[in-house]
């Protein structure tokens, strides 16, 4: 499942390209741009990480947001379109401004809580640090569950947050693969500058993986009495696998001449 979960990415992407591309820099010259004018703004003080920084890192999660749902289609649907982009800022909204907002508490929490309580009492600072260490790996962890429960299933903010981390402490594997791939990603959009797979490929594959998993709960639902150690994932995936079908080189850099 994992394999093809790759494979389902990056062919998804590559038929997105162009889209995906111009995401990508909008959404790398919008982050930029928005971290620019906090940092001449207000610097990088406590006062400026309390009241300055939030504001575009809250708007660059609302961003993403989009690009999650954006993500969603291509990854359900096969394309997206920049004309759906009120209705997607709609759906996401909440939801990544919510996440966005935990993420900052964790992060003012790790910046300035821990060296405020070692003042006090070291050892109470070393409490308070690792407690913030496994907040962030939960958070981390529900993170990356939480755009594709979002996207494909659940609107509501407090069963979402639930969902997210049962589904995350339910699926170790597959949440290791992801952390690997992810971090490839990174590595990847960093040395292009955010063009690839940037923020759209790393949504998609969050979306993908969360479809799968999806697919792989509702067989489970529809046959209870079956195996769960096998589960027959060229019949759940039919559809998916028909679509991404068999490909060659030749029919990956040049499609117009198959």
């Amino acid at each position: 499942m994992l394999g093809f979960a790759i494979k389902k990415t990056f062919f998804d992407l590559w038929d997105n390209l162009f889209f995906a591309m111009a995401v990508n820099l909008l959404y790398t010259l919008a982050a930029l741009g928005l971290t620019s004018l906090a940092y001449t703004v207000g610097g990088t003080g406590i006062l400026a990480a309390l009241t300055i920084w939030p504001m575009p890192l809250l708007a660059t999660a609302i961003l993403g947001g989009i690009a999650t749902f954006w993500a969603r289609d291509i990854a359900v649907s096969g394309t997206a379109r920049f004309s759906d982009v009120l209705t997607r800022l709609g759906e996401s909204w909440k939801v990544s401004l919510v996440f966005g907002a935990a993420w900052l508490v964790v992060g003012l929490g790790l910046y300035s809580g821990v060296g405020f309580y070692t003042q006090i009492n070291p050892i109470l600072g070393f409490v308070f640090g690792v407690i913030m260490v496994w907040i962030l790996f939960f958070l981390g962890g529900l993170g990356m569950y939480l755009p594709g429960l979002n996207a494909q299933i659940e609107p509501k903010i407090g069963k979402l947050f639930r969902k997210s981390l049962l589904v995350f402490i339910a699926n170790p594997l597959t949440s290791l693969v992801m952390v690997l791939v992810l971090a490839v990603s990174l590595v990847l959009t960093v040395f292009t500058f955010g063009f690839f797979p940037g923020i759209i490929g790393i949504s998609l594959w969050f979306q993908v993986c969360f479809k799968f998993i999806l697919a792989k709960l509702e067989w489970i639902e529809a046959n209870p009495e079956a195996d769960r150690k096998h589960v027959p994932w060229k019949v759940i995936l039919q559809e998916d696998m028909e679509r991404i079908g068999p490909r060659s080189l030749k029919s990956l850099l040049f499609p117009w001449k198959d």
